[in-house]
C-alpha cells in the first residue's frame, strides 16, 4: 500500500518547523511572543495559560499544575474543561527555559510599571488576567502576515501534538499531556504526522543502494 503525506486540509491545523521560525522571527511584541512559545512547548489551551498563577509553574519540580481555566465568555476563572484537563505538565528543557524567561520578563515588567501580581503572565495595566481577545487578535494578524495563514492560538496546541508525534511520542502519552480522554483532532493530527513520517522514510530508503553501490 502506498503511503501518502499529510492531507492538505489537515496541514492547516498546525505549524511546520519553518513556519514556527518565521513566526517567532517576525513577532515584535516580546510578551506575546513568549506566550506563543509557551503554548507551543506546553500544549496548554490559551485559557489554561491565562489562568496560571506564579505558584502553578513549579520550577523546582519542573511541573506546571493545571487546575483551572480562564473562560472568555464570562471573563472569569472556572474549572478545567474536563476532568482529564486537570493535570500536571512536565517541563522538558525547552519549556523550562521558556518559563524561566517569562518569569524574568514579568519581574522586569513589574519593576518598570510598578504593579504587583501573583499571576504567571499578568496584564501590565491591571495586574489581573491578560486580555484574551487582544492576544487572539495578535496571533491571527501575525500568522496571516508572516506565514500566510490566519490562525488562532489553538493552532499552537495542535502544533505541540504534531511535534511530539514527529518525535515518536506515543498517542496515549500525548493525550494525557494535553488533557484529552478522547479527541478526534488529536488522533487525526497524530495519525497524519506519523503517516507523513513513514512516507518520508520510504523516500529516503528508496535511493539507498546496499549491494550494488
Amino acid at each position: 500500500m502506498k503511503c501518502q503525506p499529510v492531507r492538505e486540509k489537515d496541514r492547516y491545523k498546525y505549524l511546520e518547523h519553518d513556519e514556527i521560525t518565521k513566526l517567532f522571527d517576525g513577532m515584535k511584541n516580546e510578551k506575546w511572543k513568549l506566550l506563543s512559545e509557551f503554548l507551543i512547548l506546553s500544549g496548554l489551551r490559551i485559557g489554561e495559560a491565562i489562568a496560571l498563577n506564579d505558584d502553578d509553574v513549579d520550577m523546582t519540580n519542573k511541573v506546571i499544575h493545571i487546575t483551572k481555566t480562564y473562560a472568555p465568555a464570562i471573563k472569569a476563572i472556572s474549572s478545567t474543561k474536563t476532568q482529564m484537563s486537570c493535570r500536571d505538565v512536565y517541563m522538558q528543557p525547552e519549556l523550562y527555559d521558556c518559563c524561566h524567561r517569562i518569569k524574568i520578563y514579568i519581574k522586569r515588567e513589574q519593576m518598570i510599571f510598578a504593579y504587583r501580581s501573583d499571576i504567571f503572565i499578568p496584564n501590565v495595566n491591571t495586574g489581573s488576567y491578560i486580555p484574551y481577545n487582544t492576544f487572539e487578535y495578535y496571533v491571527r494578524r501575525n500568522t496571516e502576515r508572516l506565514i500566510g495563514r490566519r490562525l488562532t492560538s489553538h493552532a499552537f496546541r495542535h502544533t505541540h501534538v504534531a511535534m511530539l508525534a514527529e518525535n515518536s511520542v506515543s498517542l496515549d502519552t500525548i493525550m494525557r499531556r494535553v488533557g484529552h480522554a478522547d479527541s478526534r483532532t488529536t488522533k487525526d493530527i497524530y495519525m497524519h504526522v506519523t503517516k507523513n513520517m513513514k512516507w518520508q522514510d520510504a523516500q529516503q530508503i528508496s535511493i539507498v543502494k546496499i549491494i550494488n553501490n
